[in-house]
């Protein structure tokens, strides 16, 4: 038996937007339940293979400088 992701979590002011606009450009599907205002919100792939992605609201906004992967240019 392998080990595999099964869910990807996002911390996010406005769940239902951000989870509808990962829904269009990946194919997967609202759950059921999740409505507009909702605390959080799912979204299931089309098939078995590929992670579910769970997102949920966070009161804070983003901290500190963005990470790039590349070092600091000073």
């Amino acid at each position: 038996m392998y080990p595999r992701i099964r869910n990807i979590s996002f911390d996010c002011h406005d769940t239902y937007a951000l989870a509808g606009f990962w829904a269009a450009v990946l194919g997967y599907a609202r759950h059921s339940e999740d409505a507009p205002g909702d605390p959080e919100a799912a979204l299931l792939p089309p098939d078995d293979a590929t992670p579910n992605l769970f997102f949920q609201e966070v009161p804070e906004g983003k901290t500190g400088e963005p990470r790039t992967g590349r070092p600091d240019a000073s």
